[in-house]
């Protein structure tokens, strides 16, 4: 598909960084130095974070001033939100300006596929 696979990777390594947050990782059952990508059914904690709270927002907040924008732009949409606005976190203007010149640059035909082939990637990964 003449995608950039060094670059999909890269945005597969980085994608999940968010789940490093503290109070996500108290409410799936991890914290004290576990950190987990999934709960497993086991969480039982209350919830700590706000209803709608996105890990994939998170990673993108965490990456924004430091990571290439089609990296930060993959590790914010890899779930299907955030195209330009996250429906309940509050979202950072640079994102927006972000996804706005991605969409320019690449069309949305390219960012979709990009998209998509990281999204195929997490969910056998996930799988295995």
């Amino acid at each position: 598909m003449g995608l950039d696979v060094a670059l999909l990777r890269r945005a597969g390594i980085l994608h999940d960084v968010g789940k490093v947050n503290e109070d996500w990782q108290l409410q799936i059952g991890g914290g004290n130095g576990r950190l987990l990508a999934k709960s497993g059914g086991n969480a039982g904690c209350e919830r700590l974070l706000p209803v709608g709270w996105r890990h994939e927002h998170e990673s993108m907040v965490r990456l924004l001033p430091r990571q290439e924008p089609m990296v930060t732009y993959l590790v914010g949409t890899h779930h299907g939100h955030g195209r330009p606005w996250f429906a309940v976190q509050d979202t950072p203007d640079e994102w927006v300006r972000l996804v706005l010149q991605l969409r320019d640059e690449y069309g949305p035909w390219r960012l979709t596929a990009n998209e998509a082939a990281l999204r195929i990637a997490d969910w056998r990964i996930s799988a295995e």
